[in-house]
């Protein structure tokens, strides 16, 4: 079954909140005001988010901001009572498939080089590894090419 993608919402945005609490998601990905972040991030032309969901149940939320012609970068957060079930790869293999993305023929992603979990869920998914060692940043990163007509 494939999950639902949907843009986000405020009621959304309330539900998933706690994610952006919970310790290892603030430590991958550290905002500081959600609302602000939302608010801006819905004010823009080259910026998505959906928040994804299998059958009725939040599973997790895909940023995509547009950065060039036909390229885009990604980041992902998988509801933490969700984790290890799969969705990360169900969720980044069917990203490909949004109409909004229809055009994306790179999709760009950066991890922690120590956050093995989403180093997997990449590489399970197509992406390749970029640099051989992490960043200044000790960030690693990763390239999806997704050949289109």
């Amino acid at each position: 079954m494939e999950l639902n993608f949907t843009y986000i919402t405020q009621e959304l945005i309330n539900h998933i909140k706690l994610w952006h609490e919970d310790e290892e998601t603030n430590k991958r990905i550290g905002i500081d005001d959600i609302d602000e972040f939302y608010s801006y991030v819905k004010s823009r032309l080259d910026y998505f988010i959906w928040v994804v969901s299998d059958n009725g149940e939040l599973v997790g939320e895909l940023c995509v901001e547009l950065t060039s012609y036909r390229r885009a970068a990604i980041s992902y957060i998988i509801n933490p009572s969700k984790r290890n079930r799969g969705y990360c790869l169900r969720m980044l293999r069917e990203m490909i498939n949004l109409k909004e993305l229809s055009y994306i023929e790179y999709f760009d992603a950066w991890v922690d080089s120590d956050n093995y979990p989403s180093i997997k869920c990449l590489e399970q998914s197509g992406f390749t590894r970029q640099n051989q060692d992490p960043e200044d940043n000790n960030l690693l990163h990763y390239v999806l090419k997704i050949p289109r007509n």
